[in-house]
C-alpha cells in the first residue's frame, strides 16, 4: 500500500504527484523502482513469470536502470528475464552469479538448409540454391527470409512441387546489398501500396490502422493494402486490444522504407502524422508528448517540436528518468536556438537551460549545464529580466556547490538572493538562502549559516516543502552547534528528525540522523553520535545512498576518537577517504584527513602524520574549510612537540593559528579544545603560567556550553602540576 502513489504517478493518474510532491527526485525514482519491483514479486507468488525485453541496444536510460535493478534485487525470486542484443552491448548486471549469457551466432549451412526447407516446403533443395543463400545472407535468418521472399517475386525461383528451381538469371541481376534487396522488393508494389508503407514507415516501426487511415485519408482502400503488405511479409499484426496495430517485420525494412522518401517530402509527412496525433488524441497529449516531439522535430514546425520535446522531458523528470529528460530539453535547446532572435525566442532559451540543468547528474551533463547557464546569465542581462537572472545565478551556484567549489557557489548564490531581496519576492529568494547557508556553513562561516538556514527552515515551511524545511533545520542544528549553541542546534535537529520520518524518505532520514550526529560530536557526546550514525547507515544503505555513507564514516570515526578509540576511528576515516576517490568528491575530505591525523597521533603512528597534516591543510585551503584547517594545524602543533621537539616556534605557531581561525569563526566548542591542547604544549614548554590561563578559559568554556564530557576530561587531568 505504500508503494502504490509511486505507482499512481508512474502512470500518470490525476494527482498522484501532489500525493509526493515533498519527496526528492533521488527517492521518489528509488520507490518507483521498489515499487515495479513489488509488482513482479507479487506476480511471481501466483506463478512462475519470464520478463522478455528485445533489442536491449536501444534501450532508454530509465529502462535499462529498471531491468538493471530487477536483475539485481530477485535472487531467489521465480522470475526469469530473457533480454536479446547485438554484439558490443554491455551488460550492467553480467557480473550477477544468476546471469547466463547465450551467444547466438549466424546460421551454420545445415541450419540454413533445414530453415529454406521449412520455409519452401521441399524436402530436396538444389547445390546452387543452398550456395547462392549462403553468399547471399550471411548466415541472417531476416536475410534468408527476404531473400527467399525477393527471388520468388521476381521469378528467380521457381516452385516446382517438392524441386525448387533457381533461375541462372539470378546469379547476375542480384542485388549488391541487403538494402538493395529490400528496396528492390518495395519498388515492385503499386503506387498506392508504396505510398501507405511509406506513410506507415514515417509514423514509425510500430503504427495503428487508426492512425494510418486518418493520415492516408484512404479509408475505404487501406484495408487491402495492409492485407497486401501482410502477405509480402512486410507488416504483420503486433496488437488487437484496445486498438488494431501493426509492426513492421524488421526494423530495416522500415529502415530502408523510411529512407526512400524524398527528404521534403518526409518532413511533410511527418508534420501530417503530427497534426494527426493532436486531432486524435487531443486528451492525451502528454501521454503523446514523446511521439510528437520525435515528428514535429522533423518537420518543419520547430516551435510545436520545442513545445512537446519540454513536455516530455517534464513528463519523464516526473518519473526521475532524469537521462531521458536531459535528453529532450537538450532538443529542446537546440531547436530553440535555431529559431529567429526576440526576446521571446530569448527568454524561453533561458527557461530551457534551468530545467536542463535540473536534471544533470554525470560529470559531462554538469560541465554543458554550466556552459549553458553563463550563456543563460548573459542572456538575462541582455534582457533586463532580473527573475530569470536570480534563477540562473542560483543554479551556477548550484553546480559549483555539487562540485565542492563553495566558495564559487556563495558568490553566485548571494548574488541570486541579492536580486530576490530587492524584489522582495520569498518564492525567488528560498533556494539561494538554503544554498547560501548550506555554503557558509561548510566553509566554516558558522554564525551567517545558522542564521540564514533559520530562515531557510521558515521559508520551506510557508513554500510547504517538507523537504527542504527538514534538511535546512538538520543543516541549521549543525551550524549553531559548531558555535556551541546546543540548545538551539539539538531543537533544529530534532525537528528536522520528526519531519523526516513523517516523510518517510529514507534520504532525508538518513540525512536527519547525520545531521543530528554531526551536532552531537561537536558537543563531545560520542555515545549519542554513534547510535545516530548507525541508524543513519542502515537507511542509508537499504536506499542505496552512497554518498551519505561516505560522511558517515567520517562522523563515527570522530565520535569514536573522541571516546578514546583511535584504533576504530582510524579504520572509519580510511574507509571514508576511500570512497571519497571512488566517488570523485572533496566535500568534508580535509575534515576527515584532519580527524585521521588526530588517530594516528594517538596511536603513536608518527611516519606519515607530518605529510598527513600538511596535505590536510592544503586540501583544507583549496576547498575553502576552514574549520578542518585549524583542526589539521592544531594536530600539526601537537604532532610537531612529540616528533620534533626542538621545533616549538613552529608548533606554537601552528597552535596560534588554529586559535585564531577558531574565534573568527566563533566555533566555541573547537576553539575550547584548542585551548586544552595549547594548555598541553605549554607545560611541555615549562610555561605552566601561560597553561593554567588557557586552561581556566577552557573550563569556563566547556561549562557554559554544558559539555559535560570535555569538562570531565580536562578536569582529570587538574591534578597534572603546572
Amino acid at each position: 500500500e505504500a508503494l502504490l502513489p509511486f505507482l499512481e504517478a508512474l502512470f500518470a493518474l490525476p494527482g498522484a504527484d501532489d500525493a509526493l510532491r515533498h519527496l526528492d527526485r533521488a527517492h521518489r525514482r528509488q520507490q518507483t523502482l521498489e515499487a515495479v519491483r513489488a509488482v513482479f514479486v507479487a506476480a511471481s507468488q501466483k506463478r512462475p513469470v519470464i520478463l522478455v525485453c528485445e533489442n536491449l541496444h536501444w534501450i532508454d536510460q530509465s529502462s535499462e536502470d529498471l531491468l538493471a535493478f530487477l536483475a539485481g534485487s530477485l535472487s531467489g525470486v521465480p522470475i526469469l528475464i530473457l533480454t536479446t542484443h547485438r554484439t558490443g552491448y554491455t551488460m550492467r548486471w553480467a557480473d550477477k552469479p544468476h546471469y547466463t549469457q547465450i551467444a547466438l551466432d549466424g546460421l551454420a549451412r545445415s541450419e540454413i538448409e533445414d530453415m529454406l526447407t521449412t520455409l519452401l516446403n521441399a524436402p530436396e533443395l538444389p547445390p546452387e540454391l543452398l550456395q547462392f543463400i549462403g553468399d547471399k545472407a550471411d548466415g541472417n535468418p531476416l536475410f534468408i527470409e527476404e531473400i527467399i521472399q525477393a527471388l520468388l517475386e521476381r521469378g528467380l525461383l521457381v516452385l516446382d512441387g517438392e524441386h525448387p528451381r533457381l533461375i541462372s538469371d539470378a546469379m547476375i541481376e542480384w542485388p549488391a546489398t541487403i538494402h538493395d534487396v529490400i528496396q528492390a522488393r518495395i519498388d515492385r508494389l503499386d503506387d498506392a501500396v508504396k505510398d501507405t508503407v511509406q506513410l506507415a514507415a514515417i509514423i514509425g516501426r510500430q503504427f495503428e490502422l487508426r492512425l494510418l487511415t486518418r493520415v492516408s485519408g484512404l479509408s475505404g482502400q487501406i484495408t487491402s493494402h495492409i492485407e497486401t503488405l501482410k502477405r509480402l511479409d512486410v507488416i504483420h499484426e503486433a496488437r488487437f486490444f484496445p486498438r488494431l496495430e501493426y509492426c513492421f517485420k524488421h526494423v530495416v525494412i522500415q529502415d530502408v522504407i523510411y529512407k526512400s522518401l524524398l527528404a521534403p517530402r518526409r518532413h511533410l509527412l511527418h508534420g501530417v502524422v503530427a497534426r494527426t496525433i493532436e486531432e486524435l488524441w487531443a486528451d492525451q497529449l502528454d501521454e503523446n508528448a514523446v511521439v510528437l516531439a520525435y515528428h514535429y522535430s522533423r518537420s518543419d514546425h520547430y516551435d510545436d517540436a520545442i513545445k512537446y520535446a519540454l513536455r516530455a522531458g517534464d513528463r519523464a523528470a516526473r518519473v526521475y528518468a532524469n537521462a531521458e529528460a536531459g535528453s529532450y530539453y537538450d532538443q529542446a535547446l537546440t531547436l530553440t536556438r535555431t529559431l529567429p532572435s526576440s526576446p521571446e525566442r530569448l527568454g524561453a532559451e533561458i527557461d530551457v537551460c534551468l530545467k536542463r540543468a535540473s536534471v544533470g547528474s554525470t560529470r559531462e551533463a554538469l560541465e554543458q549545464d554550466r556552459v549553458n547557464l553563463e550563456g543563460a546569465r548573459g542572456l538575462a542581462e541582455s534582457l533586463g529580466d532580473e527573475v530569470r537572472l536570480a534563477r540562473v545565478l542560483y543554479w551556477l551556484g548550484r553546480l559549483a556547490y555539487v562540485r565542492g567549489a563553495f566558495g564559487i557557489a556563495t558568490g553566485y548564490a548571494e548574488q541570486s538572493l541579492l536580486i530576490a531581496d530587492r524584489l522582495a519576492d520569498e518564492d525567488l529568494s528560498a533556494p539561494p538562502v538554503n544554498l547560501t547557508g548550506r555554503c557558509y556553513y561548510l566553509m566554516g562561516d558558522y554564525a551567517p549559516a545558522g542564521e540564514l538556514l533559520a530562515r531557510s527552515v521558515e521559508q520551506m515551511r510557508q513554500l510547504g516543502n517538507s523537504t527542504e524545511e527538514a534538511t535546512a533545520a538538520g543543516f541549521a542544528g549543525v551550524a549553531l552547534a559548531a558555535l556551541g549553541d546546543f540548545e538551539r542546534a539539538l531543537a533544529y535537529a530534532n525537528h528536522g528528525l520528526e519531519l523526516a520520518a513523517k516523510l518517510r524518505n529514507p534520504f532525508v532520514l538518513a540525512a536527519a540522523y547525520n545531521y543530528r550526529a554531526v551536532a552531537y560530536c561537536h558537543q563531545g557526546e560520542g555515545p549519542q553520535a554513534i547510535q545516530d550514525c548507525e541508524d543513519a547507515r542502515r537507511v542509508a544503505e537499504r536506499a542505496g545512498d552512497r554518498f551519505r555513507l561516505y560522511l558517515l564514516r567520517f562522523y563515527e570515526g570522530q565520535a569514536h576518537a573522541m571516546m578514546g578509540e583511535p584504533g576504530r576511528g582510524r579504520e572509519l576515516l580510511e574507509q571514508s577517504i576511500g570512497i571519497a576517490k571512488q566517488l570523485g568528491t572533496t566535500t568534508l575530505l580535509a575534515w576527515g584527513q584532519g580527524l585521521l591525523a588526530t588517530c594516528l597521533l594517538a596511536l603513536g603512528e608518527h611516519a606519515s602524520l607530518l605529510p598527513l597534516c600538511e596535505e590536510t591543510i592544503r586540501l583544507a585551503a583549496e576547498t575553502h574549510d576552514r574549520l578542518a584547517r585549524s583542526l589539521a594545524h592544531r594536530t600539526l602543533a601537537e604532532a610537531l612537540a612529540v616528533i620534533e621537539p626542538s621545533e616549538v616556534d613552529r608548533a606554537e605557531r601552528a597552535i596560534l593559528d588554529a586559535i585564531h581561525t577558531q574565534r573568527e569563526l566563533g566555533a566555541r566548542p573547537e576553539l575550547a579544545r584548542s585551548y586544552v591542547v595549547y594548555t598541553r604544549l605549554l607545560l611541555r614548554w615549562a610555561r605552566a603560567e601561560e597553561a593554567a590561563k588557557y586552561r581556566s578559559e577552557a573550563i569556563a568554556m566547556f561549562r557554559s556550553m554544558r559539555m559535560s564530557r570535555d569538562l570531565a576530561a580536562i578536569e582529570r587531568e587538574e591534578s597534572a602540576p603546572i
